[in-house]
């Protein structure tokens, strides 16, 4: 049921998907599902999905390890209102650039306008 919801556009269901893969909790653990379902539900505007899909880029876990791409998970699941986002977002920042930061903070709110404007 979850994954048919998932594939149809809940964005909880995906991230409730994407945390029972990658904890192995009622389903074979499989990280690459897990962030799969993860990336399906941050795109969708679940805020607790696009921190986790930023700490899957941070650590390599199931996607390529990408520090820029985390950091811009997180400055969405920031303007989400996720509540361990701007921590994660500070700890990345002493290994960006200006530029780098500049530009990745223009993409998360142009992702997050994209976003709102979808919802309505």
């Amino acid at each position: 049921w979850f994954e048919k919801a998932a594939a149809q556009g809940d964005a909880m269901a995906a991230a409730l998907l994407g945390v029972l893969y990658a904890r192995g909790d009622k389903l074979d653990k499989d990280i690459g599902k897990a962030a799969m379902w993860t990336a399906k539900a941050a795109s969708l505007g679940n805020a607790a999905a696009q921190y986790e899909l930023g700490v899957f880029h941070l650590n390599g876990q199931g996607v390529k390890k990408d520090m820029l791409e985390a950091y811009k998970w997180f400055v969405i699941a920031e303007a989400g209102e996720h509540q361990g986002a701007r921590q994660a977002r500070q700890s990345v920042e002493p290994n960006l650039t200006s530029e780098e930061i500049a530009d990745l903070q223009a993409q998360a709110k142009a992702s997050t306008r994209k976003a709102d404007k979808a919802a309505i």
